[in-house]
């Protein structure tokens, strides 16, 4: 097959395959970074796919699946390391599991908005400084972290109201 053929497939099939990976549940980063990275590999191998549709699913699905493991790994070892972790300064069991609820948190979150905003104010940022950095209206930022906060409460207490009613 020659590149001609390779470039028709990739500007039909790349974007459905990034829909086949959100399909498969992975997220949007993933998805797109996963295709991008098989289409690659595919290019390298043009000449010998047989069944191309195919060969780039069962390839991207691998790729998407070991990136999402390795982030989740990055993320554990991120909680892990004491650089990270701002409130006490040590490195303690405790302070882990409370980064990683506070994470889980973060991702419980609906709109992407929500959980920026949150992200920055998690790390010092006041919502004028948010706004400034995101190119937003204070109050937008004001309101989004409102939000944010409200729904995180929300979550907290039913964590709470299950671990001391439920376990």
């Amino acid at each position: 097959m020659s590149n001609l053929d390779f470039e028709a497939f990739f500007a039909d099939d790349h974007p459905r395959l990034v829909g086949f990976l959100i399909r498969l549940g992975y997220p949007l980063a993933i998805a797109e970074e996963s295709a991008a990275e098989t289409m690659f590999k595919a290019h390298k191998k043009w000449a010998v796919i047989e069944h191309p549709k195919a060969w780039v699913r069962k390839v991207a699905s691998r790729e998407a699946m070991n990136q999402s493991i390795r982030e989740t790994e990055d993320r554990r070892r991120s909680a892990e390391s004491s650089w990270l972790l701002h409130e006490t300064g040590d490195d303690s069991t405790g302070s882990v599991d409370a980064q990683l609820l506070r994470d889980q948190l973060l991702q419980s979150l609906p709109g992407d908005r929500q959980r920026e905003i949150m992200a920055w104010t998690f790390d010092g940022f006041e919502p004028t400084e948010i706004a400034n950095a995101l190119g937003i209206e204070p109050e937008s930022a004001r309101s989004s972290l409102r939000y944010a906060r409200a729904k995180i409460k929300k979550r907290w207490d039913q964590l709470n109201q299950h671990t001391e009613g439920g376990a």
